[in-house]
């Protein structure tokens, strides 16, 4: 969905752009002159607008200025357009049922109706108020990513957190080894340290029986285990530490001797090969050639109680792919932990002892400092704070850390009234890598010289913004052809011209927020505009435009309301937020950019660069960053908004003064009571993430383990919860107007 701008995955299609021979690297000795993306961002604002009435908004009591009704809309496409059909579908689906491939369609009377969800709709109007509007970016999955970059020339960003300089060209790894295990009295995890050597491949493979030549080769982790088989149990003997020549210089550890033979015990550990081991052949072969002894457990476990859930947390999240689903070695190993047997580790401490991260590799994925919503809020703090926003005001929000609103803006489906499906096509829709820094976070103008990338491991580092998918035209589709089942999916969208017609219903809005949704509907009554969406946005699928055919709509007098007016209204109010020129604002050029289909993008071509041909690097060595849609003209937000404080934090629920104008009293702040309930009953609802509290009294307290309350119970208790299981606890309460809500756990 548009908007969201952190998600997992690697960009897929496309070629790359080449150009004049700046930095090296590329095919052919030319390297690559711009990066090229089918998206792009509107800067995140520094101004984030709170409506002044929101602490009024009501279903029940209307404003003074309330008004209800519908609005009549037309979509019309402008290039293909797909929306998956209803249904669970598994991937082997997908690729052989024509069902699974269909365009969303009801039934009736037997006759296929092909539509669009209302969700979808309100999804993609809701981003465009969300922009316009100067609203919060919360809307993200807050992760910590990993980075694992050995050739950036910046050290600080890498290769500092996991290695010492200790003399001219030999450095020593910063990283130790432990065993990770669930401790079967607290059911937690922990470690317990032990030492390691390195060992050569060419060793273990002499000593084997079997010669598993194999393990050179570039396999992963899992596939050498499998074929070394049997006792990773082994004799060996060494010397201490000692500096040993690499392609890098020399490094200091301990290495393995006289294997199979030695005097001290130890276990072997593999990890992956990114590419083979051609040593035997080629002497001057820099690939990986050795593995791993853990040795010498010490009697002691690493004390990590108090920060394992974030490391776990971000270990299992950096280890996962986009949908959770463990990688094949974290699979492999969850499984045998599970078990009760130890799985080999890597790990950092900080500089007071405790526990920084872990990983399955000495040069694992090291989280970065700053999470994505960390990185949001070094724009403004505003972008955390509990007010709501104007699109939260309309459509609507659930937070387990303040009251749920019920939206006031309804979409119905929008059902088909001319429509035809094209051809089936098999094609890979791959989706950005939020990691890849040189877009994702913002840079400075230029890079030359000695400055550096910004990334999420910087103090101040700031997110590009909204990411959005630039519009084009249908003669500009070309779908990338499919590269294997594995990867690939399958669809058959329906061809341009595609017309559906659905009703907008509001219930008791403001002039200024009926004129937010009328002018995101109709981009402010400019028909060179588009809207973009469904799947395949990032091949130019899903180009349409909405018309407002007819409205109903009536104000608490029941006098008939001019939608046009109200959008009037909505564009002064910007204007007014932002001092004049909301339309010439950095977030309005770069957004009306990418919705308009004659707009030339600066990055040339609308489409993802080529991981196999190693555009991503090549980019990075030249010190390239994606450029915004358009060439900014707008004054930047640092000078516009120079003087503006950020908005004060409030303890409790953040409800805001009436305004006066409203028929209701003022709410007046809500004061915050705090208790300590024993012996409470407890439930959870895992899809919810709800967990639930009840006195015997029948006082009933709730909370929705999610941002700042998603460790507050351990992930045992909530399996234990789940499965129907009494856990004894004592919670602590906080009154908020009339509801209990659970701030704090403790297992008795």
């Amino acid at each position: 969905m548009n908007g969201k701008p952190y998600g997992k995955g690697q960009g897929q299609g496309g070629n790359r752009q080449q150009g004049k021979n700046q930095g090296g690297g590329g095919q052919g000795g030319q390297a690559i002159e711009k990066i090229t993306a089918p998206y792009n961002f509107v800067p995140l604002s520094k101004k984030v607008f709170f409506p002044d009435w929101a602490g009024q908004v009501s279903h029940d009591v209307p404003f003074s200025d309330g008004i209800s009704g519908e609005l009549e809309c037309e979509l019309t496409t402008h290039t293909p357009i797909y929306v998956r059909n209803g249904g669970k579908w598994e991937h082997d689906d997908i690729m052989k049922k024509a069902d699974a491939q269909s365009f969303f369609y009801v039934k009736v009377d037997g006759q296929k109706k092909f539509m669009i969800p209302g969700t979808s709709l309100k999804g993609m109007l809701r981003n465009v108020i969300e922009i316009a509007s100067f609203g919060k970016m919360t809307k993200v999955d807050d992760h910590r990513y990993g980075v694992r970059d050995l050739t950036n020339p910046d050290k600080k960003l890498y290769l500092d957190h996991m290695t010492d300089t200790v003399g001219q060209r030999i450095y020593k790894s910063k990283v130790k080894a432990a065993w990770l295990r669930i401790c079967p009295e607290t059911e937690q995890w922990n470690l317990i340290p032990c030492s390691f050597a390195r060992v050569e491949q060419a060793d273990l493979v002499n000593y084997h029986p079997s010669r598993p030549e194999g393990i050179k080769k570039r396999i992963s982790a899992v596939k050498k285990y499998e074929l070394w088989g049997g006792n990773l149990d082994l004799q060996f003997d060494h010397n201490g530490e000692g500096d040993h020549r690499h392609s890098c210089g020399m490094l200091r550890y301990i290495r393995a001797t006289n294997v199979g033979k030695g005097k001290i015990r130890g276990r072997l550990v593999f990890t992956g090969q990114p590419a083979e081991n051609r040593r035997d052949v080629d002497p001057r072969n820099h690939s990986k050639h050795m593995e791993f002894i853990f040795f010498g457990e010490e009697n002691c476990t690493l004390p990590v109680e108090e920060n394992i859930k974030k490391i776990k947390k971000e270990f299992e999240f950096i280890h996962s792919d986009a949908n959770e689903v463990p990688n094949e070695e974290w699979a492999y190993w969850k499984r045998k932990l599970a078990q009760g047997e130890r799985v080999p580790v890597f790990y950092l401490t900080n500089k007071d002892g405790s526990l920084h991260s872990i990983g399955l590799a000495m040069m694992y994925r090291l989280p970065y400092k700053n999470s994505v919503l960390e990185a949001i809020r070094n724009t403004s703090p505003d972008h955390g704070h509990q007010s709501p926003d104007l699109a939260e005001t309309l459509f609507g929000f659930v937070d387990g850390n303040r009251d749920a609103l019920k939206g006031r803006v309804t979409f119905t489906a929008a059902i088909a009234t001319q429509a035809s499906q094209a051809n089936a096509i098999q094609t890979v829709l791959g989706g950005p890598k939020p990691s890849y820094y040189p877009n994702y976070i913002e840079q400075p103008i230029s890079l030359s010289g000695g400055t550096n990338y910004q990334t999420f491991m910087d103090d101040k580092c700031r997110i590009r913004g909204w990411k959005r998918y630039p519009v084009r035209l249908a003669d500009a589709i070309q779908a990338p052809k499919g590269v294997t089942d594995n990867v690939d999916t399958k669809l058959i969208p329906l061809k341009e011209g595609a017309r559906f017609v659905f009703r907008v219903k509001i219930h008791n809005l403001k002039p200024t927020e009926l004129g937010a949704v009328a002018w995101a509907l109709t981009w402010g009554n400019n028909a060179g505009m588009r809207h973009s969406l469904g799947m395949g946005k990032a091949i130019g699928y899903g180009v349409a435009d909405i018309k407002i055919k007819n409205a109903s709509l009536r104000d608490l007098a029941d006098a008939v309301v001019d939608w046009q007016g109200c959008m009037n209204s909505f564009v002064e109010l910007m204007d007014r937020e932002v001092g004049g020129g909301w339309l010439k604002t950095a977030q309005m050029e770069q957004l009306l950019a990418m919705a308009d289909p004659t707009v030339k993008p600066q990055c040339g071509e609308l489409k993802h660069m080529e991981l196999a041909k190693k555009d991503f690097q090549e980019a990075k060595k030249a010190k390239l960053r994606l450029e915004p849609h358009v060439k900014p003209t707008a004054i930047s937000d640092d000078e516009r908004f120079k003087n503006l404080k950020p908005r004060p934090v409030e303890k409790g629920q953040a409800k805001e003064q009436a305004e006066a104008h409203a028929l209701t009293p003022a709410m007046t702040k809500i004061e915050t009571v705090g208790e300590t309930w024993t012996k409470v009953r407890l439930g959870y609802n895992r899809g919810q993430k709800l967990l639930s509290a009840q006195t015997t009294d029948g006082r009933k307290a709730e909370v929705q383990l999610i941002g700042s309350s998603a460790d507050l119970v351990p992930e045992e208790v909530l399996n234990a919860l789940a499965k129907g299981k009494n856990v004894e606890a004592q919670i602590d309460v906080e009154k908020l107007g009339s509801k209990w809500r659970i701030t704090g756990f403790k297992r008795l």
